[in-house]
This record gives structure tokens, sequence and C-alpha cells, in this order.
């Protein structure tokens, strides 16, 4: 199985987006903000492209309506989410592969910002958050997870 660990600000949900939307479409669209249509286009490519899963770390998992926000959108199911720890992001996401009961071929790591272990390092994809996930990141994301970097079958006996 290929995974894709998803941040959702800044990756499907651009700074840019939200600023092009004028205060009261966003207080009536729902209980939430709007994805960036351009940046969702992005991520499916990378799951047809790579015949990959969402696996959801972004923070915004914790959200009482986390589910609902994501089926109305009509997005791709996802696999699973982060479990919160004390450390960052990237603690979160080992803890995750560690404890997943399905055998993980390659993952790959979409992001704006950057607190990721440093064996982490070649699986991430730093997004700009200004922009979301754009078609420069969405080839870097394909490249990791169809070109499986060396370093991946030795993680799980080092960690």
């Amino acid at each position: 199985m290929k995974i894709i660990f998803l941040d959702i600000d800044g990756v499907l949900n651009s700074f840019d987006n939200m600023r092009s939307y004028h205060p009261y479409e966003r207080r009536h669209y729902d209980k939430f903000h709007k994805f960036d249509s351009r940046c969702v286009r992005w991520l499916k490519r990378i799951i047809k492209e790579t015949d990959s899963e969402i696996v959801i770390s972004s923070s915004m998992r914790r959200l009482q309506h986390f589910d609902e926000m994501w089926d109305g959108r009509a997005l791709p199911e996802f696999v699973g989410k982060t479990g919160r720890t004390e450390g960052h992001r990237g603690a979160e996401i080992d803890l995750f592969l560690k404890n997943f009961s399905q055998p993980v071929e390659n993952y790959v790591i979409l992001d704006d910002d950057s607190d990721m272990m440093p064996y982490q390092l070649d699986r991430f994809v730093k997004i700009d958050g200004s922009y979301g996930l754009n078609y420069w990141d969405h080839l870097k994301a394909i490249k990791i997870l169809n070109d499986p970097p060396k370093q991946m079958l030795f993680d799980f006996i080092i960690h």
C-alpha cells in the first residue's frame, strides 16, 4: 500500500484561496472553509497515478465534525488518521506507520510545516501554504510514491 500523509490547511486549503472569498461567503458556506479546487484536483491526480491511499495528518482531524466536512466535499476516502503525540507531525506519522495493520510499500508527506523526522525528509514535499498543492508538488509526490527512496527498506528496522 502507498500512503499520502495529508495536511489540509496550506495544502488543500490555500491561503490565497481563502482570501479570495468575500467574508459573507465564508460565513455562509458551512462551518468549515472551502478547499481550493485546484489543490483537490492535484491530490486526485496523485492518487490516480500512484494508486495510493490517504491518511489525514492535519490537526483538523481532531475536529468533531471532520468526517462530515470531508464527506461533504466528495473527496477520496481516507484509510486513517494519525494519532496525537507529544512530539511533532513527523512523530505522529512515525507512530502511525509502526501501528498500521497493513504493510506500507511507500509513503509521501504533503505538508506546509516542516516538523518531520530527519529520516522522513526524502518522502516529504514541503507545500507553500500561500498557494497550496500545485503542479510541481504533485510531480514530486508521484515520483516519491512510484520510485521509492532506497532508505525505505531500512526505516522499520532502525526505528
